[in-house]
């Protein structure tokens, strides 16, 4: 859908963005994509009870979420692979020390360029984690922009580079490298090569 001119696509990280953004596209004149998951995923957190997309949050169309702040990495994501991107920077705090970063990007294409800079700056170690095919998804823009503004960084891309098997949600995963042990294992050959 990304290269139809003039759609907004969203993709929500839990079921509680999903409800600011169906508030927010019911309210906004334009055309809009948005994707939902099929699977059980876990309303993500923002310490403690408190929901991270709760009552106070406002989404705005281009505005990327800070899940998580960290100094080591910044771990780029969308959607469902937002509350899997939360657990590997819980796993590499607890078994490599590391303060790895969040990104939720939930507006594609627009980007929050604020937000990437920032990314890219404070971390110079950028992974961008989706469910998207590798060649044409998240990754290729975030890419795009790291050359387009000439910033300096460890890059790399983790989505999908093959066709899925009739499998459950977790195999489906594994087999195309995107379980949470490969994000962890990548961020820590980038962070510690």
């Amino acid at each position: 859908m990304s290269n139809l001119f003039n759609f907004k696509i969203v993709i929500p990280a839990d079921a509680n963005q999903t409800i600011h953004i169906t508030n927010y596209i019911s309210t906004t004149h334009g055309n809009f994509l948005m994707v939902l998951n099929r699977s059980k995923i876990p309303v993500l957190s923002a310490g403690g009870a408190k929901p991270f997309f709760g009552k106070d949050y406002v989404f705005e169309y281009g505005k990327s979420d800070w899940l998580k702040k960290g100094t080591d990495a910044v771990i780029i994501t969308y959607g469902h692979m937002a509350f899997r991107a939360l657990e590997a920077a819980e796993i590499l705090k607890d078994k490599h020390g590391l303060k790895i970063g969040v990104l939720n990007v939930s507006s594609v294409p627009k980007l929050d360029d604020k937000k990437l800079l920032n990314a890219v700056n404070e971390t110079k170690n950028i992974v961008v984690y989706e469910d998207h095919n590798i060649n044409t998804g998240l990754g290729i823009m975030i890419g795009s922009f790291i050359a387009e503004n000439k910033l300096n960084c460890n890059f790399k891309k983790m989505g999908v580079s093959k066709y899925g098997l009739s499998a459950d949600t977790e195999f489906q995963y594994r087999y195309q490298g995107l379980d949470v042990e490969n994000l962890v294992e990548n961020t820590v050959k980038m962070v510690n090569p």
